[in-house]
C-alpha cells in the first residue's frame, strides 16, 4: 500500500489551529486542556482552503510493511524500492501524559520520521525525547502541545514541515540546528510563550543575525519567526505570514525602512502590541506590500483609523487589535462537539468569562474506550468553558470503560452518572466535588478503586455505592477521614470496603 497522506486531514488542523485563512476561524477547537480519546473537534470544515502539498509528501512509492504500538506510539514500517527500511511514527495516545521518549529504534529498523499531527492536542506532555535518528517532522506534528516547555531539535532533522510546532504555547525558547533546511510555513506560529529564538551557526539556509532572536531566511532576507524579544535587522527586507502570529507578549517592535513586504497575519493576534514604530518615510510605508489583500488590514488586524492622513514621518503606529467576544448561549443551551460528546450550559453571563458547562453524552470513540480522562475546558463555536458537572447517566453501561478521572474543575457529579459500568475499576474524583449523586457508582461492581481528592465534598446521594466491589478501597484526604467515613455511610456498599487516608 503507498504511503499517502491525505489533505483533508491537513485541513482539519489548519481550522483547529485558526490559522487557515484571515479572519478568525468560528469552527470548534481542541480545548486546552483535551488529554484522553478526544478527537479534533474542527474536523470537517469542506470549505476551507486546502494547503497545497509538496510533491515528496503527496505520494511516494514506499510501500507499508507493517504497523504496530509500542507504548503510546503507533508506528508504521516502510520499504523503500531499493529494499532499505526504515520507521515513521504516526500517532499518540491523546490521553498520553508527562515524558515521552521517541525510540532510535523498533524492530531493530531506525525511526526517521515523525508524521502528520502525531502528537497533535496532546496538551498534557510536558517532554518529549526526539533521537539523533530522526531527519523529518512532519505537519502539525506537535501543534497544540501546550504543556510543553521546551524540545530539543536534533541534529540529524533536516526538515520541519508546516504547523509543526503551531501553538506551543508553554515553549519559551526554540534552538535550530544547522541541519535544519526546510521550515515549513508557520512552523512556530502561535507559540505566545517564546522568548528566544537562535539558529546555530553554520546553517546554511536560516540566521538569527544580530542576536535578533527570530529565524531569518538567508537567501530572501526573510523573517519567518519571532518572538516578544525579537529584533528586527535593518538588513531583512521581508516579514514573512504569522511571523509574529499570537505573540501575546509582544509589546512594541521597530519594523526597518529596508522591509518592502509584510506577510498576512504577521502580527494577529498580539494581544498586548500598542507600538509599531517605523523607520522610513511616508512614501517607502506606502510602497510596502501588505499581505494578500494590499492593505495593513491583513497584517495588523487592526490600527489606527488615520493611518494613511497627515501622518508625521517617521510615525509610531498603534495598533488596537482584540480577539472579538464571542456570544455566550444562555444557561440551559444544548451544545455537540463534532466529536459527538455534548454538553449543557449551566451558567452563562453573556461574556467569555468563565461560562461553565455540564457533559451530558459521551462521543463514540469515548464510549468504546478504556480509560476516559473529562476535560477541564471545552472550546465550541469561539467559546471556551468550565466543565463543572457530569450529568445524570453521562457514563451509564458504558462498556469498556476501566479508568475514569475527574478534573478539579468538576463540582457536581450526578445521578446515576456511571451505573452499570460493570468493567469500571478506578475513578478520581477531583478537588472540588461537592456532591456525588444518587446511584451514582451502581453495579460497578469491578470498581476495586475510588480516589477522592476533594475536601468539599457534602452530599453522597442514596445507593451511590451500591454494587461496588467489595474488596473496593475509598482513599480519601487525612483531614477529612473522619467526616467522610460518616458520610459515605450506608451508601449501599458492602462493610468489608475501607475508607482510608
Amino acid at each position: 500500500m503507498k504511503k499517502r497522506h491525505v489533505q483533508k486531514m491537513l485541513t482539519m488542523a489548519l481550522t483547529a489551529a485558526l490559522i487557515c485563512s484571515s479572519v478568525p476561524v468560528s469552527a470548534e477547537t481542541v480545548s486546552e486542556n483535551e488529554t484522553a480519546v478526544t478527537v479534533d473537534t474542527a474536523a470537517e470544515q469542506e470549505t476551507a482552503e486546502k494547503p497545497e502539498l509538496e510533491a515528496d509528501q503527496a505520494e511516494t512509492e514506499d510501500t507499508e510493511v507493517e504497523d504496530g504500538k509500542e507504548g503510546y506510539l503507533s508506528y508504521c514500517i516502510y520499504q523503500k524500492p531499493d529494499e532499505t527500511k526504515y520507521v515513521e511514527i504516526t500517532r499518540c495516545d491523546y490521553n498520553a501524559k508527562g515524558a515521552v521518549k521517541i525510540p532510535t529504534k523498533i524492530k531493530d529498523i531506525k525511526v526517521t520520521s515523525i508524521g502528520n499531527e502525531v502528537f497533535f492536542g496532546c496538551s498534557e506532555l510536558t517532554s518529549i525525547e526526539i533521537p539523533s535518528s530522526v531527519t523529518s517532522i512532519g505537519n502539525f506534528a506537535f501543534s497544540g502541545c501546550s504543556g510543553l516547555t521546551g524540545i530539543e531539535i536534533p541534529s540529524s532533522v533536516t526538515s520541519i514541515r508546516d504547523y509543526a510546532f503551531s501553538s506551543c504555547s508553554g515553549l519559551t525558547g526554540i534552538e535550530i540546528p544547522s541541519s535544519v533546511t526546510k521550515i515549513g510555513e508557520a512552523a512556530f506560529s502561535g507559540c505566545s510563550g517564546l522568548t528566544s529564538i537562535n539558529v546555530e551557526a553554520g546553517n546554511e539556509v536560516y540566521d538569527s543575525r544580530d542576536n535578533c532572536n527570530a529565524i531569518i531566511k538567508k537567501a530572501t532576507n526573510t523573517l519567518i519567526q519571532g518572538c516578544k524579544n525579537t529584533k528586527i535587522p535593518s538588513s531583512v527586507t521581508s516579514i514573512g505570514n504569522y511571523a509574529f502570529y499570537d505573540c501575546s507578549g509582544l509589546t512594541g517592535i521597530e519594523i526597518p525602512s529596508s522591509v518592502t513586504s509584510i506577510g498576512d497575519l504577521a502580527f494577529w493576534f498580539c494581544s498586548g502590541l500598542k507600538d509599531v514604530y517605523y523607520t522610513g518615510t511616508q512614501e517607502q510605508w506606502n510602497a510596502i506590500s501588505f499581505g494578500s489583500g494590499g492593505d495593513a488590514l491583513n497584517v495588523f488586524g487592526a490600527y489606527d483609523e488615520d493611518l494613511r492622513q497627515n501622518i508625521s514621518i517617521p510615525f509610531t503606529l498603534h495598533c488596537n487589535y482584540s480577539r472579538p467576544k464571542p456570544d455566550v448561549p444562555a444557561a440551559g443551551t444544548s451544545l455537540k462537539e463534532k466529536t459527538g460528546r455534548e454538553f449543557k450550559v449551566t451558567e452563562s453571563d453573556g461574556s467569555e468569562s468563565k461560562p461553565s458547562v455540564t457533559l451530558t453524552k459521551l462521543s463514540a470513540k469515548e464510549k468504546k474506550a478504556k480509560k476516559v480522562t473529562i476535560p477541564k475546558t471545552v472550546t465550541i463555536n469561539n467559546v471556551k468553558y468550565q466543565v463543572t458537572g457530569i450529568a445524570a447517566k453521562a457514563f451509564k453501561n458504558s462498556k469498556k470503560l476501566q479508568t475514569v478521572v475527574i478534573p478539579d474543575t468538576v463540582t457536581e457529579i450526578g445521578t446515576g452518572s456511571f451505573e452499570g459500568c460493570k468493567k469500571l475499576k478506578s475513578v478520581t474524583i477531583g478537588k472540588n466535588v461537592t456532591s456525588i449523586g444518587k446511584n451514582a457508582f451502581k453495579n460497578c461492581k469491578n470498581l476495586k478503586k475510588i480516589t477522592v481528592k476533594s475536601t468539599k465534598l457534602k452530599k453522597v446521594g442514596k445507593g451511590a455505592l451500591t454494587g461496588i466491589n467489595r474488596k473496593c478501597v475509598i482513599k480519601v484526604p487525612k483531614k477529612q477521614l473522619k467526616s467522610y467515613k460518616r458520610l459515605f455511610k450506608g451508601k449501599g456498599q458492602k462493610k468489608s470496603v475501607k475508607i482510608k487516608k
